[in-house]
């Protein structure tokens, strides 16, 4: 357990050093976010391109909507929402809001959400590490 959260402590802390990089994300739209690296949840490996367990991307529109879309083994799995931007103690925070339950929901909020934190204006990283999911960080394409 406390091996889990090292990562995630480490994620807080270039966090809080990266508050001041965030700017006027919340202006600029289309906004895709690949995933770009992952953590294990039960082992040390760091995992990039080809070796991610799976491939996946959220984009996020000018009218407040998302997509999801997931690669894994062949099946791609989408999903849709909403999405807002939130300012929480120095913390800037996608809240993604999902239309329905679905399987590539990463977090570890019962209801169909999903909470990211917003570290500069082109990285990305989930909460779910919290709850024993594993690291996920997603890079700014567009």
């Amino acid at each position: 357990m406390i091996r889990n959260l090292v990562p995630f402590c480490l994620s807080l802390c270039l966090m809080a050093s990266c508050v001041d990089d965030v700017t006027n994300v919340k202006e600029q739209y289309p906004q895709q976010w690949q995933l770009l690296r992952m953590t294990g949840s039960l082992d040390d490996a760091i995992k990039t391109g080809d070796r991610l367990e799976w491939q996946e991307f959220y984009l996020l529109k000018a009218d407040g909507t998302f997509l999801k879309s997931r690669l894994d083994d062949g099946v791609k799995t989408f999903a849709t929402g909403s999405f807002t931007f939130e300012e929480k103690e120095d913390e800037y925070l996608l809240l993604l809001t999902y239309d329905a339950p679905t399987e590539i929901i990463g977090g570890c909020e019962p209801e169909p959400r999903e909470t990211l934190i917003l570290l500069s204006d082109d990285l990305l990283v989930s909460t779910w590490p919290a709850c024993d999911g594993p690291g996920l960080e997603y890079y700014r394409t567009q």
